[in-house]
């Protein structure tokens, strides 16, 4: 009797610790703006929404994620949907990129729910959406919070994944992302704990480091083509 006990006990116990295993793995990742398309042996790969034909995207094994900004990008196919009306300052370090005022915002999330629908028809399974940090150039945290939420409900509606990209002083505050995506938190020591799907780029070698629960790879900032290095 006893060695039955013994013997449902291990077999509970390896349900018990498959299941973690499973869950503590740190899922893989990629990421290219541009270049020819190159799929890597990961779990999520990231690619620019305008850029990569709905053919190229439903060819994919990895589970794709789609990159673009929020706010105005003068060489993206529907930059003529922008009214040059609204009220907009130059995004600071990156040449034809502007931000929205947040009075015009309501306009604008009408332009990204076309492009959440872009990434639904190409064949995507989750969004990656840039500068939603933009409380650090004028938004109030609560411009930027109601912003990212209305995103983030149209994008569950259409069954995506939804990251939340840099952004640590709302990571807590907005509707629960299923991943971060982080951009030189070992630089900045600014690697978050308690997040379960993670992955931070770093462009400087000297950063390029294995953190535990994140995965880190090292790129090259300006291009963002298919070049990349695990960091461990």
């Amino acid at each position: 009797m006893k060695g039955l006990n013994h013997f449902t006990l291990f077999i509970s116990f390896s349900i018990l610790c498959y299941a973690s295993c499973l869950s503590a793995k740190v899922p893989s990742w990629s990421i290219q703006y541009n270049g020819e398309l190159t799929e890597q042996d990961v779990d999520y790969c990231i690619f620019d929404l305008f850029n990569y034909s709905e053919k190229q995207i439903r060819k994919l094994k990895c589970t794709a994620i789609a990159y673009f900004s929020t706010q105005y990008e003068n060489f993206r196919s529907d930059s003529d949907q922008f009214s040059p009306t609204w009220n907009w300052k130059k995004l600071d370090d990156w040449e034809g990129e502007q931000i929205f005022h947040a009075a015009n915002l309501a306009q604008v999330e009408k332009i990204m729910f076309h492009r959440i629908d872009l990434a639904v028809h190409k064949g995507f399974k989750g969004i990656d959406m840039d500068n939603v940090d933009m409380y650090t150039q004028g938004y109030s945290q609560k411009e930027q919070i109601d912003y990212y939420n209305h995103l983030w409900n149209y994008a569950k509606s259409k069954n995506l994944l939804v990251g939340l990209k840099n952004a640590g002083d709302i990571r807590l505050k907005v509707n629960a992302p299923d991943f971060l995506m982080l951009e030189q938190c070992q630089q900045y020591k600014e690697c978050p704990a308690g997040f379960k799907n993670v992955f931070d780029v770093e462009y400087k070698k000297r950063f390029c480091k294995k953190h535990a629960g994140i995965y880190i790879i090292l790129k090259n900032k300006i291009k963002m083509g298919r070049e990349r290095k695990l960091c461990q």
